[in-house]
């Protein structure tokens, strides 16, 4: 990826994608992200078939990925938007779109994964994530003017 890097040059950034059927141990997350220098890392958690939606971040929103992306000043990133080929509910813990908006239940969504130290939020969503991070005091938005 760094040689993919180089020749693309700057303007360009690389955030890793971390799963947790995969990497469960946070020093992997803090090597790849120093790694390329990148803003943010993006954890996909997964909900296996038959189990209950999770009832914590699990170890990619553990309390030692938290301190490794303050130490490192980087954004953990969810996403809750439903995969193509794949059953609804198995992204995010089960903790996604479908429930914050068809079971409507966006605090077990999107202020779930605020709690757990999520800072970025990909969904398919966007204004029903907006409006209730804002009106529950979750939400901060970026200056774009500077």
């Amino acid at each position: 990826m760094k040689a993919v890097m180089a020749k693309v040059g700057e303007g360009v950034h690389f955030m890793p994608i971390i799963a947790d059927d995969a990497v469960r141990d946070a020093r992997f997350i803090e090597t790849a992200t120093k790694a390329f220098a990148a803003d943010a890392v993006e954890m996909v958690v997964w909900r296996q078939q038959g189990q209950r939606m999770i009832a914590d971040g699990g170890p990619l929103f553990g309390s030692r990925a938290r301190a490794v992306a303050a130490r490192g000043d980087w954004h953990l990133w969810v996403n809750t938007y439903p995969i193509v080929n794949r059953e609804s509910g198995l992204l995010a813990g089960g903790r996604g779109d479908e429930l914050a908006t068809f079971a409507s239940l966006p605090e077990e969504t999107y202020g779930f994964w605020a709690e757990q130290g999520a800072t970025i939020i990909q969904t398919d969503e966007p204004e029903a994530a907006i409006d209730w991070l804002t009106a529950n005091g979750y939400r901060t938005p970026y200056d774009l003017t500077n």
